[in-house]
């Protein structure tokens, strides 16, 4: 089963990763509204999380599908991406869980850049 395959009612992403609305809120506050937004108008969304662990990354990108459930987003959802792979940034849209930093300083590469260590969201 590929990442495509998954769905977010799943046990895949339920259960393994705990995915919660709760969470993104409480580390973005008023800006999950900004997020909110550009996955509403199918924008390229990055979460960085190079401090912060690989499953919580996977979540939090889980989480922001949710915010918009029960739209069909899935088919626009990274859960984690790296520098050696780098057809996802080919699409129109996407929301991708990214570790490296690298990611912030490429502009082209997103229109919401948000940073799940601190809770600072960047536009392009």
């Amino acid at each position: 089963m590929n990442k495509f395959e998954l769905r977010l009612d799943s046990y895949y992403y339920k259960n393994l990763y705990n995915v919660s609305l709760i969470s993104l809120i409480k580390i973005f506050g008023e800006k999950t509204m900004l997020i909110y937004n550009a996955v509403l108008r199918n924008q390229k969304v990055i979460l960085i999380g190079y401090e912060r662990s690989v499953k919580e990354s996977i979540s939090l990108a889980c989480a922001c599908a949710y915010l918009v459930y029960p739209l069909n987003v899935y088919k626009n959802l990274y859960p984690y991406e790296h520098l050696l792979d780098l057809d996802f940034v080919e699409n129109e849209s996407y929301i991708a869980s990214v570790s490296n930093p690298i990611f912030n300083t490429r502009k082209e590469w997103f229109d919401l850049s948000c940073d799940i260590s601190d809770g600072n969201v960047t536009k392009s």
